[in-house]
């Protein structure tokens, strides 16, 4: 078996890409139907849910739509009220660690505003600063703390600020336990910032990168350009 797993890599795919998608987009398809797949994946929420949410909202069918608009209400309530729950808490705490947990929890309660579109591009900044501030706010207390460290560097990749992002996520990649996750949005960076030396230091150092949906649309890009660039010379 150890001798398989290293002939045949071990591929693996999201199950909500395609057939939930389609099914849900189906008209043929029966609404009760459609009800218990969205159930299950509320219960099982993930960020590329919120597109099949928002893409059944603008179907036909008016049980699902329904339910789906129930769904993305109920998740900006509950993130809402948590966020004035810890604002209190924050105001009243004295103890300098516990009010850096309240503060981190806080950054990541704004960030999934904008992990999970859940918010309109225009208010995206607002979000952004916010969960910004109060990750550096809990970094004060624990500077080295690669979570937070890892938030604050995506952060700063989506708000564009890659000089800063690309300093904090060669910091993360320091740690091991974090190193796989970190590696491809820094290969996003350095792509971004047109670096394609660095770019390709990190993709060498990316393990199973054919496999690797989140650097897959990044990979592509990247070889088209060396393509044009053979092309012209």
């Amino acid at each position: 078996m150890d001798r398989l797993k290293i002939t045949y890599p071990i591929v693996t795919r999201d199950y909500r890409q395609g057939p939930l998608e389609n099914l849900l987009m189906n008209e043929k398809s029966s609404q009760k139907r459609k009800i218990e797949i969205l159930s299950y994946l509320k219960e099982n929420f993930h960020k590329d849910d919120m597109r099949i949410f928002y893409n059944t909202l603008s179907g036909k069918g008016d049980e699902s739509r329904l339910f789906c608009f129930g769904a993305i209400n109920q998740m900006e309530k509950k993130l809402n009220r948590r966020i004035n729950d810890l604002s209190n808490k924050i105001s009243k705490c004295d103890d300098l660690i516990k009010k850096s947990e309240y503060e981190s929890e806080m950054a990541h309660l704004y960030w999934d505003f904008v992990y999970y579109r859940l918010i309109s591009k225009d208010l995206e900044a607002f979000y952004l600063n916010n969960a910004k501030l109060y990750v550096q706010k809990a970094l004060k207390i624990d500077p080295d703390d690669m979570r937070l460290n890892l938030l604050l560097a995506k952060i700063d990749l989506k708000m564009k600020n890659f000089g800063e992002s690309a300093k904090t996520f060669e910091k993360v990649i320091s740690n091991p336990l974090y190193k796989d996750s970190a590696l491809p949005y820094l290969a996003q960076v350095y792509f971004e910032k047109r670096d394609f030396k660095k770019l390709r230091q990190i993709l060498d150092e990316i393990k199973d990168i054919k496999y690797n949906t989140k650097i897959l649309s990044l990979t592509s890009l990247y070889k088209g350009r060396r393509c044009l660039i053979k092309n012209e010379m």
